[in-house]
């Protein structure tokens, strides 16, 4: 079936690939360009100062000059986490431009990751910003059942997330010290503030062990308040911040390591745990948000009580001072990730997704 060629345009992306929804993201760009005629055009975000300050306040009036970008394009794709800035802009491509298509990919719910006022003005314009899109495109299934249950027959194009074959067999490591690793952004809402409270708890009763963070710093108050931490619990010599490491020196640490550890507080799927399953790597978190749609506890990991570290750290204890427990949790993650979703799969479901432009 011959496609019209349309013209694309992406708002918020510039191709910098940190996260996991960004590597989403980029597969389904790239996978449009390479299986239809459709012309894709980016548009890098604006970067705004940290903190509470006057232009933030106004970005969504700033943001209004995306309007002169938007025109000529047939598909317009927004981007969900910036629901506030991009609300009055969304509303004006609906007044003045009613013929472009209006879609976004929807990771999780950025509002539950704030509180009291700011969680109820925040979930305002995010549902608001929702409501309005004509297509949301959804990844995971938590953030589907998620957007099933706060807005009720919303049109969803549900693709979801698939990962690249690793043939990786996973062997039991004989380390004198278990190394333990953490992949992700360094933010609030990756809990490593809770993490360090659970390791300086952990090393009051078991000193045979050594954490690895890997990822970029995004907030340099909170980076600042962890190496505090780290200093006032003596954990210098067993947490290191590797920062953002190239993906040979990522192979190198998923290679090494004996357990993951995810205390994330918010994730719409967390594509790092399958990564890290994919190694046949055991992982610890928290159980909230799409997490259990992944961890089955007991099984490829083990799942703690939201925000309980003193729990966080009995199961990291308790895994690795049983070798039995250990190999059988790295079973069953090689086993969960052999049987996930292949790049294949998801190219078909995009190839379909296509079709309907």
């Amino acid at each position: 079936m011959m496609l019209n060629k349309k013209n694309l345009i992406v708002l918020n992306f510039n191709g910098n690939i940190i996260t996991g929804g960004q590597v989403y993201d980029s597969m389904l760009y790239s996978t449009i360009i390479s299986n239809s005629p459709h012309k894709i055009k980016f548009c890098e975000p604006k970067i705004y100062p940290s903190g509470i300050n006057f232009k933030k306040i106004l970005c969504p009036f700033i943001e209004l000059n995306l309007l002169s970008k938007i025109i000529g394009s047939n598909i317009c794709f927004f981007s969900s986490s910036s629901a506030y800035r991009h609300i009055l802009l969304l509303i004006m491509v609906k007044i003045f431009l009613p013929k472009v298509s209006t879609m976004t990919i929807h990771h999780h719910y950025e509002y539950e990751k704030f509180k009291g006022g700011k969680k109820i003005l925040f979930k305002f314009f995010e549902l608001s910003f929702l409501k309005l899109i004509d297509s949301i495109i959804i990844p995971s299934p938590y953030v589907k059942a998620r957007t099933e249950k706060l807005l009720p027959n919303k049109k969803i194009d549900y693709i979801e997330i698939a990962f690249k074959e690793n043939k990786f067999i996973p062997e039991l490591k004989d380390n004198h010290i278990s190394e333990l690793l953490y992949v992700g952004t360094i933010e609030p809402r990756k809990g490593i503030d809770l993490l360090l409270d659970s390791l300086f708890l952990l090393k009051k009763v078991n000193q045979n062990f050594k954490v690895n963070i890997v990822g970029d710093f995004i907030n340099e108050a909170y980076h600042k308040k962890l190496l505090n931490k780290v200093l006032t619990y003596r954990l210098e010599n067993i947490v290191v911040f590797h920062g953002r490491v190239s993906s040979n020196k990522l192979h190198n640490f998923f290679m090494n390591a004996e357990l993951f550890v995810f205390p994330s507080l918010l994730e719409g799927y967390g594509m790092v745990i399958m990564e890290a399953m994919s190694y046949g790597i055991p992982v610890i978190a928290y159980n909230n948000s799409s997490i259990p749609y992944t961890i089955i506890d007991g099984f490829n990991g083990l799942l703690a009580s939201n925000k309980n570290v003193e729990h966080f750290k009995e199961l990291i204890n308790k895994v690795l001072i049983s070798k039995n427990l250990m190999k059988d949790l790295s079973y069953g993650a090689k086993n969960t990730f052999d049987k996930s979703r292949r790049e294949l799969e998801f190219i078909n479901d995009v190839k379909e997704f296509i079709s309907t432009f």
